[in-house]
């Protein structure tokens, strides 16, 4: 069933969790790779089956559609959001201290700023491209 396969996942994923510190160069750090795409395989398979609840309602939105749309970007962008907000929003509002606060925020703050940039960059700058790619990728064959 899908909620065994989910379990096994995760028990995959837990499992990287016991391995050594990156730190600590050994022959068991060759396993972490495989046990996250083993573990991550597994959930996403399991979601996707349509069998866990509501998950698998939300893994099948057209929100979290949008964000893989908006994905590279995302990835692109989120270390620029990060360290512009850390030295200048919410430095200005919250004080490093703040060993829960700050981390929260910092989070919250960064993802919404990165995905206003990679929202941005896929409407303004991929989204055109993505328009002419059409006008290339048909390949009109001759007559036989």
């Amino acid at each position: 069933s899908s909620w065994i396969i989910f379990l096994f996942g995760l028990i995959a994923l837990w499992a990287v969790t016991l391995l050594p510190n990156v730190n600590i160069q050994q022959w068991k750090l060759m396993l972490t790779y495989p046990l996250v795409g083993i573990g991550v395989s597994l959930i996403l398979f399991s979601i996707m089956n349509g069998a866990l609840w509501q998950i698998s309602a939300i893994m099948k939105s057209k929100a979290l559609g949008y964000l893989g749309k908006i994905s590279y970007g995302l990835y692109i962008y989120h270390l620029f959001a990060v360290r512009m907000l850390a030295h200048t929003v919410v430095d200005a509002f919250i004080s490093p201290d703040r060993v829960v606060v700050y981390p929260a925020m910092m989070l919250i703050i960064s993802f919404a700023f990165t995905l206003v940039i990679s929202i941005l960059s896929y409407e303004i700058l991929e989204k055109p491209f993505l328009k002419m790619k059409s006008r290339f990728t048909f390949i009109k064959s001759r007559a036989i």
